[in-house]
C-alpha cells in the first residue's frame, strides 16, 4: 500500500488543458497523493469513461480515489485533507462536488463563468444526494473496485457517476455532494 491515501484519476485529452488546470491546483495540496493520469488523446485506449477510468483505479493504490475531468480548477490547498474527512465521516459513501437530490435540487459549491453559483443551493456541510456529477466523483477504493463504473451501460463519456450512484444507492450506500469550492471550465 502507497503513503499516499488519496489516488486522483484523470482520463484526459488535451495535455495542455490537463497541465494548466487541474495538475496546476493539485500541486497546491498540503498532503501527498498518487496522480494517475490516463492520456486518451484521439480515443487512442479507451472508447469510454468507464472502461478508462475503471482502468485507473485498478491501477491506484491509495485509499480513496478521485475521479475528476482535466479540466477542474480546485482552489484550496486542503482539499485532499477535507475529503478524507469527509469521508471519515461517511463511510461507506459516494462524494462529490456536484448532485442533485431525489426531489430535483442540484447541490454544488462549484463556481462557474462570471464567478456564479452551478448550485441552486451553496453548502455549509455535506448535502445527500441521489446522484453525482461525473467532473468530480470519489469513493473509498476498496467500495469502488466491488461496484466500479458499468462498462456495458455507460460505454460512452455520460451518465456513469449517475448510474454508480444509483447502483451503490440501492444497497444503502449513500452519496453526498461536499461543501468543496472547485471551478468548472468557463464555457460551463
Amino acid at each position: 500500500m502507497s503513503d499516499n491515501k488519496v489516488s486522483v484519476i484523470c482520463c484526459y485529452n488535451k495535455k495542455d488543458v490537463l497541465q494548466g488546470m487541474l495538475y496546476k491546483s493539485l500541486e497546491t495540496q498540503t498532503i501527498s497523493f498518487e496522480f494517475i493520469p490516463i492520456d486518451n488523446t484521439n480515443n487512442h485506449l479507451f472508447t469510454s469513461a468507464s472502461a478508462a477510468l475503471n482502468y485507473g483505479a485498478r491501477k491506484a493504490k491509495g485509499e480513496y480515489v478521485v475521479f475528476v475531468h482535466q479540466d477542474i480548477r480546485i482552489d484550496s490547498p486542503t482539499f485532499l485533507e477535507s475529503l478524507i474527512d469527509h469521508f471519515e465521516s461517511h463511510k461507506p459513501c459516494l462524494l462529490g462536488l456536484a448532485g442533485r437530490s431525489e426531489d430535483f435540487h442540484a447541490y454544488s459549491n462549484m463556481k462557474h463563468g462570471k464567478n456564479q453559483d452551478a448550485g441552486s443551493k451553496t453548502l455549509i456541510t455535506p448535502v445527500l444526494v441521489q446522484t453525482l456529477d461525473e467532473c468530480f466523483i470519489a469513493s473509498e477504493r476498496d467500495l469502488f473496485l466491488q461496484y466500479q463504473f458499468d462498462e456495458c451501460l455507460c460505454d460512452s463519456w455520460h451518465l456513469y457517476a449517475v448510474d454508480l450512484c444509483l447502483s451503490c444507492g440501492k444497497d444503502g450506500i449513500k452519496s453526498y455532494v461536499v461543501p468543496e469550492p472547485a471551478y468548472p471550465p468557463i464555457y460551463w
